[in-house]
């Protein structure tokens, strides 16, 4: 037996096996041949000298997803069974050599295809999606969800689905709190991760279904008790005002926006008011579902914490107050600069006029000739009267 798994372990046999697997027809590729294989993994774990065949069953033929992507349904979620068993009984092994990011490599490669049955492989994303989960319940490290958020990046503008699917599995490890909860929101409230997020809300081939699980993720991080304290998700320096001006007001669903006000009214202590205004302008267009889930919102936080309808209140009189000024600033310099311009028009037009006018003009220089001449008239007349007498 030793000498058996000398020699498959050498020069690569393992390895030629399966590529030689690769060139058998599709329907070959059946339950018996993986029933073969199981069998020959499992004998050779029973001898402890042969590890090194056992991993080599493993890499090369068993975890070769061009190889069982080829059979039915069938087999592959068999096949994909058989694999959480043998993580399940070695976790640490395979999570360093398998792990997180293989397993959406994989996902990205061969269970993205359109021309397959979409349940079919919802279903074996999903057995997939268990193993992962299976790593991470009880720790998870900074690596694996930054590559969980990379998928998630790249699948946002091709597969909204898997994004989708993705983003599920993180609201998972949030919600319902669990060992590694808090580990994962002091990782995803880092600012390089904690901005994808914002720009997922941003990108058009997302569904608003998908952005509701967005605004869900941020909504558990901002509850959790690090992030008040650490100040990671001030909305009031990005604001959703400009993020929900790009929905259409018919698109807007009554999901979608009671967790849009859910994330608005808990991201603060004081309620933002210029947000609660953008958000509730562009729902005033929207159906009647869609206003009465937002003011019932509203409401509900007022009359839950009174200290935050009086803050809006007062908040309001400011901005109409503010508005005032700008209006009453507005209007006299709008008059003063009319007077100003009037008086410019009127000299405009003088001037052009005395071009065409050949009278005479009273110039300062006119007067003063008039007013010699008629002075000198006066003392000749005087003169003579006097010669008469």
């Amino acid at each position: 037996m030793l000498i058996l798994t000398e020699q498959m372990t050498k020069h690569y046999n393992v390895e030629l096996l399966g590529q030689h697997l690769n060139r058998v027809s599709s329907c070959f590729i059946d339950q018996q041949l993986l029933i073969a294989i199981q069998e020959l993994i499992e004998c050779s774990r029973l001898n402890k000298s042969s590890y090194l065949l056992t991993n080599q069953l493993i890499q090369y033929i068993l975890l070769d997803f061009g190889l069982w992507n080829k059979a039915k349904y069938d087999v592959r979620i068999s096949h994909l069974q058989y694999i959480a068993a043998l993580i399940k009984d070695e976790r640490k092994f395979y999570r360093t050599k398998f792990g997180v990011q293989y397993f959406l490599d994989i996902i990205r490669q061969y269970f993205n295809s359109p021309e397959e049955d979409i349940d079919e492989q919802k279903q074996l994303r999903s057995a997939i999606y268990g193993i992962m989960k299976y790593y991470v319940h009880r720790h998870i490290n900074i690596e694996e969800l930054d590559a969980l958020l990379s998928s998630i990046s790249i699948f946002s503008t091709s597969n909204d689905i898997i994004a989708q699917e993705l983003l599920e599995f993180i609201l998972v490890l949030l919600y319902p709190p669990s060992i590694s909860t808090d580990e994962t929101i002091g990782f995803l409230c880092e600012p390089d991760m904690i901005k994808s997020f914002y720009a997922l809300l941003t990108i058009d081939n997302l569904t608003l279904e998908t952005k509701e699980i967005v605004l869900k993720i941020i909504k558990c991080l901002m509850n959790s008790q690090p992030v008040r304290t650490q100040s990671r998700l001030d909305t009031n320096q990005i604001g959703f005002g400009g993020i929900i001006a790009r929905f259409a007001p018919e698109a807007l669903t009554t999901s979608f926006v009671r967790e849009l006000f859910d994330v608005i009214i808990t991201s603060d202590s004081s309620i933002d008011v210029n947000q609660v205004n953008m958000a509730l302008q562009r729902c005033s267009t929207a159906s009647l579902d869609v206003r009465y889930v937002a003011l019932h919102k509203l409401m509900a936080c007022f009359v839950a914490d009174a200290s935050v309808c009086r803050s809006y209140a007062n908040s309001q009189a400011d901005l109409s107050t503010d508005s005032g000024r700008e209006s009453f600033y507005d209007s006299s310099a709008r008059s003063s600069v009319a007077n100003t311009s009037e008086n410019l028009e009127d000299v405009a037009d003088e001037q052009f006029l005395r071009q065409f006018d050949l009278s005479p003009t009273t110039t300062e220089d006119n007067l003063t000739i008039v007013s010699q001449t008629s002075s000198s008239d006066s003392t000749v007349a005087s003169i003579g009267n006097t010669n008469d007498d």
